[in-house]
């Protein structure tokens, strides 16, 4: 198992994979050189395509808020002023010190008073607030009050937001790295497809240029009277085949560059070297060797290893914790209070006991919410599984297809090879033209490059079966720094 330090502008993932043993250290994200290598690429997608600096953000904005929820539980104070001027009342009513209603009792009062607050709210559930006051006429005053329960059958409710954000983040980060993975496997697979678009283009960039040269050969015959009108139309037509084929494939390569570039949010003059890569052989020396492992050993090693199963797990551990919750809590509370009055020299301490004798049937109706929830996480959990051992399944039959595919491409370039090396001595026997020992160079390259496809597909599938087994994500401690 290796560590991957993946560094951004202003964050940094740690996690476990035993894919991968490129350490990534990132290049600044303006960086405008003339060539870069895949590796150069991908290190620069990382740190700023678009979808994964959205979920960082939300992996950031989870953490933030399990910051706020511990800063919720420290100490809070709070200063305030309060100005008021009576403008109008009842010349009756006036008094030096506020308006007073008719019983005598005050209801407005003019002056100034500031206010000094100090409270706390510990994770234990015990309350301490002091507040001083102090106005105008320079009278002061001063309390105290404390709160504490008695009786804790569940956490306090800042305790249960924590544990619930603890989950949320979790399952933030089990989305990164799985996204993280998801866009390795797909750069590699495009960078792979424009190595080949490539090598079509240098193809049909040699069909033209023989096509061509076959044109202007049969256009001199024809004026010689030494071919006819419909050997030279077949050349004309031939011609045109080989410039809409070059035509197509030259677009379809630049509009994949560009796709690709944009993808890893790569300025479009920035040029990827998309000669052999050591990034790549890098890679596949890490492949897993299936053939090693039953499909019981491996389906293990998914179900221990797998994102989606990971963060079903996460909301099914968490729908249990609210349940207990809701079923330690009951319908009693006691709680000791106290308060103390430095103006009235009073102090106060005293118990309070309630039960929730009748609510209308709401527990009821929550808890079977509650159970109902639980209910799904555990089938969506279980049905998850069956489905990666399906999905496991298939991805191993994709493997097995690749590699026969790549034993056919083989035995195909082996006869391709052969028909050149016999085309090449025909020709030079003078038994076939230069056209026909042309058009079996091309059927050669475009066996290599049925070869090349089919050995990147299987080095793709069997890249995706790696990850799909060797994925570790990393405890709570060891993700977001």
């Amino acid at each position: 198992m290796q560590l991957i330090n993946i560094k951004t502008k202003n964050y940094s993932i740690h996690f476990i994979t035993g894919l991968f043993l490129i350490l990534f250290s990132l290049s600044t994200a303006g960086s405008t050189a003339a060539e870069i290598s895949l590796k150069e690429a991908v290190e620069h997608g990382l740190e700023n395509n678009l979808e994964i600096r959205q979920q960082i953000n939300a992996v950031e904005n989870a953490e933030r808020q399990l910051k706020t929820i511990r800063a919720q539980q420290g100490w809070q104070i709070e200063v305030s002023a309060n100005y008021n001027e009576i403008i109008d009342q009842p010349e009756t009513n006036r008094l030096s010190s506020g308006v007073t209603s008719p019983g005598g009792s005050q209801e407005a009062s003019e002056g100034a008073n500031t206010s000094l607050s100090i409270s706390r709210n510990f994770s234990s559930g015990f309350n301490l607030s002091q507040t001083a006051e102090v106005d105008d006429q320079g009278d002061s005053d001063y309390t105290v009050n404390i709160a504490y329960p008695l009786f804790k059958g569940v956490p306090t409710e800042s305790e249960k937001a924590y544990y619930e954000q603890e989950q949320k983040l979790l399952d933030a980060k089990n989305s990164l790295n799985s996204l993280l993975e998801e866009k390795l496997s797909a750069w590699l697979e495009n960078f792979l497809q424009l190595q080949r678009l490539d090598k079509s283009r240098e193809n049909a960039e040699l069909q033209l240029h023989t096509a061509e040269k076959t044109l202007a050969e049969s256009k001199k015959l024809y004026s010689d009277s030494q071919i006819s009108e419909s050997e030279l139309k077949t050349a004309e037509s031939d011609f045109i085949d080989a410039e809409n084929s070059f035509s197509e494939i030259n677009n379809q390569f630049k509009n994949a560059l560009k796709s690709f570039k944009l993808t890893l949010a790569l300025n479009e003059g920035t040029e990827i070297n998309l000669e052999a890569d050591e990034y790549l052989e890098e890679i596949k020396a890490q492949l897993i060797d299936y053939q090693q492992y039953d499909f019981e050993k491996m389906y293990q090693s998914l179900t221990a290893a797998d994102y989606d199963l990971k963060s079903a797990a996460v909301n099914l551990e968490l729908q249990k914790k609210q349940l207990q919750w809701f079923e330690d809590e009951g319908r009693a509370e006691i709680n000791l209070n106290g308060s103390y009055n430095h103006s009235a020299e009073v102090s106060t301490i005293g118990v309070n006991f309630s039960y929730d004798l009748f609510d209308g049937g709401q527990r009821k109706l929550n808890e079977q919410n509650l159970r109902s929830r639980l209910e799904l996480a555990e089938d969506n959990y279980q049905n998850l599984k069956e489905n990666k051992k399906i999905g496991l399944e298939n991805q191993l039959n994709k493997v097995l297809t690749a590699e026969r595919s790549l034993e056919s491409a083989e035995l195909k370039l082996d006869n391709a090879e052969n028909n050149l090396e016999l085309a090449r001595e025909q020709h030079q026997a003078g038994l076939i033209t230069e056209k026909a020992y042309n058009k079996q160079q091309l059927a050669f390259k475009q066996s290599q490059l049925n070869y090349q496809q089919a050995a990147d597909n299987l080095f793709i599938e069997k890249l995706n079966l790696t990850m799909l087994l060797n994925n570790q994500y990393p405890d709570k401690n060891r993700g977001v720094k």
